[in-house]
This record gives structure tokens, C-alpha cells and sequence, in this order.
């Protein structure tokens, strides 16, 4: 199969809602003379200089010719609040933000909440939007729902290494002390793992070494990274439903042989000391307690960047083969062809075309990189010549992180592959995220999940059908891998257990949701 993806990527995510409420349609302010609007957003938890949302109003307000109020929620006004106010009809006019998963999407375009938006869409109104979706058709396929239309905008950063969920980290400072070459194969990660548990490479003459380490529903350092390993690219029920795809056929990863041999391959680590014993019982605090140990304590991790606090002691490599003829395949995140779901409009806008109008003018370049990096001259700075380049951070700060002070990531945007070290300087992070990509962009999966849209029925039977199968899916996960049971013992009866809790029902609609987006998708 043809490769689905654009060359990009957004990855990262963080939580901001935005409400734009249209005057006189339930709005707190009086309506304007000019037939401007009223904006609510949430308090962007992660823009920590709260003057900088001055800058976002005035930005804002020059976009269009009318006038625009703002009110600001309060920080913890989130996804669960936005549910709330759906479920009491005292919801915004317009969303902008991470907050509506694709089955929230689907089930407030059925009964009729949230308008189709394509039918904005135009050269003339919207001219920005309708030229990113001309130059990306695969992302425009993406957007449609199974009734035809299209009910949320994306964000989209054509930059494919961001999208490369994770890179596997060794610790080369130890396999130097101790003499070992970089491991290529799973074979040879399990020698150099025993030769971490006994050789004390962290110097402190304490056997406090962890061979490996994983977090288990994690974003970017769950198990299933290696699952890889043996070319199968899939992740967790919490994000990818345990979903890989195959020459067009959707398949259960979790009974699929290689899965076995992945939890077999664990549960050897694990009798041998050489996997972190809490690796099932550690939560957030405590696993990054672990990376962020003066004295190295973890040899080998995974993650998108390399989250140890020595990273000078670590190194990234390349994928590692675990059966001879077998290529690893690497999962990579969907969003890169845009990230869904930012953008919706509610029946409650009494102006949508306006609305759509203003939020065409958020996809030109120097909009875009404001909305998902901060403000002109706080971390942006325009030449002359109309590029852009980075300001330098605070003392103490990395340039990625006082971007992250400074930005509002949910927003929608549009950078391309072809504006970026042209228009735009390469950012510290895109470089480091360049440069590991190269070590993987061989073995990245050509057909990854999708995520694809479903229809409210689908949606609730995935419901039904999933709270089971992943509660048995994540249990005998950690019982083999921790050999609490055994694989070999429980596999067929596993298998056997999943069918009768309807895993082939599961799988036929996930089947009928990815063929429906495929069909979308230019040939």
C-alpha cells in the first residue's frame, strides 16, 4: 500500500478550551453595532506569564473588522466542564481547543449540536482553510464524519520527526565502562541488560541499576513500543484501541503471535531483575523520580525525547531486530495529517460564516506560529524580510520549554514542511527531533491507525464491546509479563476469552470505520 501520510507533525497536546459565543445568541454582552462577537476561552494552564493573554486578545481582535469581547474561564474549566454544559444546553457558540474526542464529535453532529462546517468552505470566504485542504487532501479525508460532512478544523505542523511518538535511549556512558558494543538486535539488548544488573556501571557500588523501565497507558513509554521490534506498530486501548493495520486488514494485536513473543521476551527480563519491578505499579511521580536521579538508575527507556536528567549519558539507536527477516515496523502518531478536533461551531452561533471567516485568518503562517509557539517578540521574532526566527530563552530555561510557557497548543494552525529552516528557524527541538527521526524513518509504518471517525452507534457498541476486552487485554498483560500466570499456559483460553466477549464484532467495525476513511483518502 501506498504510503497515507504527509510528511509532518503536532504531537505534543495540551489542554485550552475556547468558546467563542456570537453575540445574541445567549452571549452574557450586549451585541455590537458592527455585528462583532463575544470570545470565552479557558485559562491556558500552560501559559505560565498570564500578561501574554493580552497579546492573544489584540492579535485576535485585528483579524477581523468587527469588534470582539473576551471572557476568561477559570483554569480548571476542561473537558468534563465542556460535557457539563453540553448536557445542560448551556454551551459555547464555538470550541477551539483539545477538548472533543472523535466519539464527542460524532455524537454532537448527530443530534444536530455541532454544524457541518464544509459548507463555509470556500475560495473566495475562507481562502486559507481551502487551500490547506487542496494542498492536504489526505488530512481533508480525515475530517469527514460517516454522514459526509466535516465538523471540526485541525491543527496541522507538516513536520514528520515530531510525529515519531518515541526513540529507544541507552545509557552509552555504561556501555562503554563496561566495554559492550550498541546493542542491534533483542538478543543482544538482553546480554547488555544482564551486564547492567551486575557490572555496577552507574559507579556508585550499589546494585541499584534498573536494566529497563516502561510506564505503563503512558503517551510515549508504554510496553507496546517494542512490540515493534517484531513489526507490529500498535499501542494501548487508552489511545489506539490496540488496533494495527496489515495490507488493509485491521487486526487485534493482542492476539497476534508476535504479541506473545513480546510478553515472553518481558517475562524473561523480568525473572532476571532485569525490568523494573514496579513497571506495572509505579505511576507518573515515581517513574520520572527514577529518570530524574542525580546518579543515572535506568538503562534503557523510550520516549519521544530522551527524559532522563543525564541526557549527556545517553544515546538514541536505531530500532532493534528481534527475529532475523523480521524489519521492525515503528508506530507513529496519526495526527500527522493534523491533529482532529480543534475547531467546532454549535448550533447556538447565530453567524457561522463570520465566525469561519475569522478563524481562515488563524491558518496563515504568521498566525499559526503565534498560536502554537507564543507571541511576536516574546518567543517569535519577524525580520525584516518577513521570516522568522527564535528568541532566545531566559537563563535557566530551554528554548522548548519557554515556548511552552508562551503558547496556546490546541489552537488551529498550519505550518508547512516547505516554510520550515526557510521561513522559519529550526528550533533546538526540531533539530534533535530531526535528527533521531533518521534512525527510524526506514522502519515507520506505512498504513498506521487512524483513529477514524465512527457513527454513534458504532461508537457505543466500541463501548460496550471494549470494557472488557481491554480490562482482560491489560490484566494478562501484567500477570505474564510479572509471570503471576503463563502465557503459554492461558494463550488459547485467553484467545477463546476475547471471542466470546465479541472481539470479532469489535474488529468488523473498526474494519468498516478504516475502510470508510480510506475511501476518502486521493488515490
Amino acid at each position: 500500500m501506498k504510503k497515507w501520510f504527509q510528511k509532518g507533525l503536532a504531537l505534543t497536546m495540551a489542554m485550552s478550551l475556547f468558546a467563542v459565543t456570537l453575540t445574541g445568541c445567549g452571549a452574557k454582552k450586549e451585541a455590537s453595532s458592527d455585528g462583532g462577537f463575544s470570545v470565552t476561552f479557558g485559562e491556558p494552564t500552560n501559559v505560565e506569564n498570564k500578561e501574554n493573554l493580552q497579546h492573544f486578545y489584540d492579535r485576535l481582535n485585528s483579524l477581523t473588522d468587527v469588534t470582539i469581547t473576551y471572557d476568561l474561564l477559570s483554569a480548571g474549566d476542561g473537558a468534563d466542564a465542556l460535557k457539563l454544559r453540553f448536557a445542560s444546553g448551556d454551551y459555547p457558540e464555538v470550541i477551539m481547543g483539545n477538548f472533543l474526542q472523535t466519539s464527542d464529535v460524532s455524537k454532537y453532529a448527530a443530534n444536530g449540536i455541532l454544524l457541518p462546517l464544509d459548507e463555509y468552505i470556500n475560495e473566495t470566504d475562507t481562502p486559507n482553510i481551502y487551500k490547506f485542504f487542496e494542498d492536504y487532501p489526505k488530512s481533508k479525508a480525515a475530517n469527514y464524519l460517516p454522514d459526509g460532512h466535516m465538523y471540526s478544523l485541525p491543527q496541522f505542523v507538516e513536520y514528520e520527526p515530531q510525529y515519531l511518538e518515541n526513540t529507544i535511549f541507552i545509557n552509552k556512558t555504561w556501555l562503554d565502562k563496561l566495554n559492550l558494543d550498541v546493542p542491534k538486535t533483542m538478543d543482544d539488548l538482553l546480554k547488555v541488560l544482564r551486564a547492567f544488573k551486575t557490572g555496577d556501571p552507574n559507579g556508585n557500588g550499589q546494585a541499584d541499576e534498573i536494566g529497563m523501565s516502561f510506564l505503563e497507558k503512558s503517551g510515549y513509554q508504554y510496553p507496546e513500543a517494542l512490540l515493534s521490534c517484531w513489526g507490529v506498530a500498535a499501542k494501548s486501548g487508552a489511545f489506539d484501541s490496540y488496533c494495527t493495520v496489515k495490507g488493509g486488514k485491521v487486526i487485534f494485536a493482542p492476539m497476534m503471535e508476535e504479541w506473545k513473543k513480546m510478553i515472553k521476551y518481558y517475562n524473561t527480563l523480568y525473572a532476571e531483575g532485569l525490568l523494573d519491578m514496579e513497571c506495572f505499579t509505579h505511576n507518573n511521580e515515581t517513574f520520572n523520580s527514577k529518570m530524574q536521579a542525580d546518579t543515572s538508575k535506568i538503562g534503557v527507556i523510550w520516549s519521544q525525547t530522551c527524559p532522563m536528567k543525564n541526557k549527556d549519558e545517553y544515546i538514541a539507536i536505531e530500532p532493534l531486530v528481534a527475529e532475523e527477516g523480521v524489519k521492525p515496523v515503528w508506530h507513529i502518531h496519526p495526527g500527522i495529517i493534523g491533529n482532529r478536533n480543534v475547531f467546532s461551531i454549535t448550533n447556538k452561533c447565530q453567524n457561522p460564516k463570520a465566525v469561519m471567516q475569522w478563524v481562515d485568518k488563524m491558518f496563515t503562517l504568521e498566525n499559526s506560529l503565534q498560536n502554537m509557539y507564543g507571541e511576536l517578540d516574546t518567543t517569535i521574532k519577524k525580520n525584516d524580510d518577513g521570516t522568522f526566527r527564535w528568541i532566545d530563552p531566559p537563563a535557566g530555561k530551554t528554548q522548548a520549554g519557554f515556548q511552552a510557557e508562551n503558547r496556546m497548543l490546541s489552537w488551529v494552525a498550519c505550518i508547512r514542511a516547505e516554510d520550515i529552516g526557510t521561513k522559519i528557524e529550526m528550533s533546538e527541538l526540531w533539530r534533535r527531533q530531526g535528527a533521531q527521526f533518521e534512525l527510524y524513518k526506514d522502519f515507520i509504518d506505512q498504513e498506521p491507525w487512524p483513529r477514524p471517525y465512527y457513527s454513534v452507534e458504532e461508537a457505543n457498541r466500541i463501548s460496550e464491546l471494549t470494557t472488557d476486552i481491554f480490562k482482560l487485554v491489560d490484566e494478562k498483560k501484567a500477570k505474564w509479563i510479572t509471570g503471576a500466570e503463563d502465557v503459554d499456559k492461558d494463550w488459547e483460553s485467553y484467545k477463546q476469552s476475547l471471542e466470546n466477549m465479541g472481539i470479532s464484532e469489535l474488529m468488523e467495525i473498526n474494519q468498516k470505520a478504516y475502510d470508510r476513511y480510506i475511501e476518502k483518502m486521493p488515490k
